[in-house]
């Protein structure tokens, strides 16, 4: 139950800290900011009671909001990632002959 009660701060803390540019993430998977059989009036409800459905609800809408400004960097960056393999990648494995070439040791 006690990290049911922190879950909310560390997810939000996580995901602001990695999206800052010193990490260079460009995709960061976002985790459910609440414990759901804590959260009053759930199915699951486990009878002990850490967030309302109104605040999970609250919760939940925020870290959308993160998401959000998450997935606009984040495709950006892919984009750039393609226009940059489109001009001059090449597969490696020409350097050793082809796919059948290599052998494991």
């Amino acid at each position: 139950m006690e990290f049911a009660k922190a879950k909310s701060r560390c997810v939000t803390a996580y995901m602001e800290g990695f999206s800052r540019p010193r990490y260079g993430v460009d995709i960061l998977k976002v985790e459910v900011p609440v414990t759901v059989a804590f959260v009053e009036g759930t199915p699951t409800y486990s009878g002990q009671k850490v967030y309302t459905r109104a605040e999970a609800m609250k919760l939940f809408r925020d870290a959308a909001a993160l998401t959000e400004w998450l997935e606009d960097r984040g495709v950006s960056s892919i984009k750039a990632l393609n226009a940059v393999l489109a001009k001059g990648a090449r597969s490696w494995l020409g350097s050793y002959g082809g796919k059948g070439a290599i052998t494991r040791a």
